[in-house]
């Protein structure tokens, strides 16, 4: 009953936040799987650099996304997941994620050399990346990206 109470009481607040969110420059967007006593659920989580919010569905189906982000016309930050690329925002793809990705598909083909060789090479591009960031020099690695 209690959260069903402040869940009435702070939806004005909820909804402003969700339309502050949709109206930044940037987005980043993440769904998880989430187990519930009766079954599983989804949460989707929607953050820019000063806010974020919460939202639970049923499924992982992503048809909600056009309604919730209407308006939006900022970068959309995200994994790989499909659903985000039927969305008409310029997006940008995590680089966690495609690294965690990319360890994944090393790992089940360990003895693919064409794996080994490419996932090699953009862990040395990105060791050098991370060292030019440092020197605060970034644009020398254009013509290697």
């Amino acid at each position: 009953m209690l959260k069903g109470l402040l869940a009435r009481y702070y939806r004005t607040t909820y909804t402003r936040l969700l339309a502050k969110l949709a109206s930044g420059s940037m987005l980043h967007v993440d769904e998880t799987e989430a187990h519930l006593r009766t079954g599983r659920g989804y949460v989707w989580v929607f953050a820019s650099i000063e806010d974020v919010a919460y939202v639970h569905r049923s499924n992982r189906e992503g048809e909600f996304l056009k309604d919730l982000l209407r308006g939006f016309d900022g970068v959309l930050i995200s994994d790989f997941y499909a659903v985000y690329d039927s969305l008409a925002y310029p997006q940008q793809k995590c680089l966690i994620h495609l690294i965690r990705d990319l360890n994944q598909i090393l790992l089940a083909n360990a003895y693919d050399g064409e794996v080994q060789a490419a996932t090699q090479s953009f862990g040395h591009l990105l060791r050098q990346i991370e060292h030019g960031l440092k020197k605060h020099r970034p644009a020398r690695h254009e013509n290697e990206v």
